[in-house]
């Protein structure tokens, strides 16, 4: 009985740790880029830039 238990509490930190490492991803900006949305609001010319977005609505 108790090494379910430890077995059970092992697994349910595996897979909290292993759902926040994917997720944490996705809610910031990688370092060093900017947006297309700050591209555009603020153009930058004759300098190479790194962008970031999702692209959506292609069929």
């Amino acid at each position: 009985m108790k090494l379910r238990h430890v077995m059970l509490t092992f697994f349910v930190l595996i897979s909290t740790i292993l759902i926040l490492s994917c997720t944490s991803g996705e809610t910031g900006k990688p370092k060093g880029t900017l947006s297309v949305s700050e591209l555009l609001q603020n153009p930058v010319y004759d300098t190479e830039v790194e962008i970031y977005g999702k692209v959506s609505l292609l069929d």
